[in-house]
């Protein structure tokens, strides 16, 4: 799994193709890639983050818009939008295509 938090801020020339090759073939190769970026910029994603959309699969975790379901596939309406609590995300079924929330457990460091 490779995580890139802040993926607008790598939308550069120089290691863009090396980041496409890694999104169009890492399921092949058992690589999974989930980047940590907004929905305004997946709205008009460019380069590695164009092949990464086409994938349509991820979590919202506090979408601002009904748009920003497109990310995935899928219409939102507005009561996905308000009070999103932390921790909690909308994501699709990929059995039925439906959208569903999902929460990430809570966790403590000893």
């Amino acid at each position: 799994m490779v995580l890139v938090d802040d993926a607008d801020l790598l939308i550069l020339p120089e290691i863009d193709q090396d980041l496409r090759a890694l999104v169009e073939s890492g399921r092949d190769r058992g690589i999974g890639v989930a980047a940590g970026v907004t929905g305004e910029t997946m709205a008009g994603a460019m380069g590695w983050l164009s092949a990464l959309k086409r994938h349509r699969r991820g979590v919202l975790l506090d979408p601002q818009s009904v748009m920003e379901g497109d990310i995935l596939g899928v219409r939102l309406t507005q009561a996905h939008l308000p009070n999103r609590r932390p921790g909690r995300g909308l994501t699709v079924d990929p059995r039925s295509g439906d959208l569903i929330n999902v929460q990430i457990p809570e966790t403590t460091l000893d």
